[in-house]
């Protein structure tokens, strides 16, 4: 819609479109929370997409932004996996398509970097390494759900598995998972307790 008629779009039509959207796949009941957790959704995708997530970037951020973060992809999950309770029947594979798949998604591979973040810091490797496997399994059923529940497997093979590709040029490739990287070099990428004069860590909102 904005790519066809761009200048009737003002700053504040996301909202609006994510609300229509949501109205009309999942009744007005759901309409208002929907549009607000995709809302979040797209915020959270903008600060780092899934396949934009790596080792380095989680080493690189402030201990209190990867805390924020943290708390950001908890809530992010908490939330859906409560709407997605309330879904009718009819319309939860369309539910789980749009929403569910890709904020499970974003959600639960940002808690595994964020994991592997403190593992690699020497914070309980045991207990993070733990909670990796637990996110890893969670995240393998949602990409089997994608490619074999959605309306009988209709979009079978779309989705690609959990394993750093050697080809990162490929769009399913780009994933570089804590499970395919060497163990980091000690004093190679120090994280960033404070942010610089000149680093500002910023999201969509701000």
């Amino acid at each position: 819609r904005l790519a066809w008629n761009p200048v009737t779009l003002g700053h504040g039509s996301q909202p609006v479109f994510l609300h229509s959207f949501a109205a009309e796949q999942f009744g007005p009941a759901l309409a208002g929370p929907a549009a607000d957790l995709l809302g979040d959704y797209y915020r959270l995708g903008t600060i780092r997409k899934p396949e934009l997530m790596n080792r380095a970037w989680a080493l690189s951020l402030p201990a209190a932004r990867a805390s924020e973060l943290r708390a950001a992809y908890t809530d992010l999950l908490a939330r859906e996996e409560k709407l997605a309770a309330t879904v009718p029947a009819e319309a939860r594979d369309a539910w789980f398509e749009t929403v569910g798949f890709p904020a499970r998604v974003l959600g639960t591979a940002g808690l595994i970097f964020l994991a592997d973040r403190e593992s690699q810091l020497g914070h309980d490797a045991t207990a993070h390494a733990a909670e990796i496997a637990r996110w890893r399994t969670f995240l393998q059923e949602q990409v089997d759900r994608f490619n074999h529940g959605i309306a009988g497997g209709k979009w079978n093979h779309m989705m690609p598995g959990l394993e750093t590709a050697p080809d990162l040029t490929q769009w399913n490739s780009q994933v570089r998972w804590p499970w395919g990287e060497q163990p980091q070099p000690a004093g190679d990428v120090a994280p960033v307790d404070q942010p610089s004069a000149d680093r500002v860590w910023r999201d969509a909102a701000s």
